[in-house]
């Protein structure tokens, strides 16, 4: 059986998520990082945050995605449920409908009559607002390894 590991300490998730949206999103960045960070130092798993930050900037998102699904596999392993369908899907959905927002030649060809900046708009609130449904998950789950381990010791 592998041993339970804290992920995270446990963290108030609407203080997440208010924080992200007040800092526009760099806390959710920085919450992404040391999350990763976690994950590498105690289960010996993936890239370090800084990695992870870097790779995830260098295929524009696409890593990003990826880790999504992949954290639910590290939750499982320190004890949680993998919901990594849960946290990975709406971010999938979310990036492919941000793409055809904000690619021109295919918002004209569906015919949505905007400008260009308000695609872009759109499109980046929608990445935005599934950040934050993400982390809210990831971290929720966390939360219960955490009250889990706690309760064992």
């Amino acid at each position: 059986m592998i041993a339970m590991v804290k992920l995270n300490k446990k963290q108030n998730i609407l203080r997440l998520v208010l924080l992200s949206i007040t800092t526009l999103g760099i806390y959710y960045v920085i919450w992404f990082c040391s999350t990763q960070n976690q994950i590498h130092k105690q289960m010996n798993q993936g890239l370090s945050g800084v990695l992870h930050i870097l790779l995830s900037a260098f295929t524009g998102g696409i890593y990003a995605v990826v880790w999504h699904f992949l954290v639910g596999l590290y939750i499982k392993r320190a004890g949680g449920k993998n919901r990594g369908l849960l946290y990975g899907l709406p971010f999938t959905v979310t990036f492919i409908v941000t793409l055809m927002f904000c690619i021109t030649f295919i918002r004209n060809a569906i015919g949505i009559p905007t400008e260009p900046w308000l695609s872009y708009l759109i499109g980046g609130l929608l990445m935005f607002a599934t950040m934050l449904i993400s982390m809210a998950f990831i971290q929720s789950d966390i939360n219960k390894i955490s009250l889990q381990s706690e309760i064992e010791e």
